[in-house]
């Protein structure tokens, strides 16, 4: 999945170009959203 990687990727530059707040709201919302993508069928 090429898609998922580039999100994944450019989630990583906001990360680390954004501000502190931001990045820790990207964070946040990563891990959310892998959370929810590993839940069970």
């Amino acid at each position: 999945m090429p898609e998922s990687n580039r999100l994944l990727y450019r989630m990583a530059i906001s990360f680390h170009v954004d501000e502190r707040p931001r990045g820790i709201l990207v964070l946040s919302g990563l891990v959310v959203f892998e959370f929810i993508f590993q839940k069970p069928p």
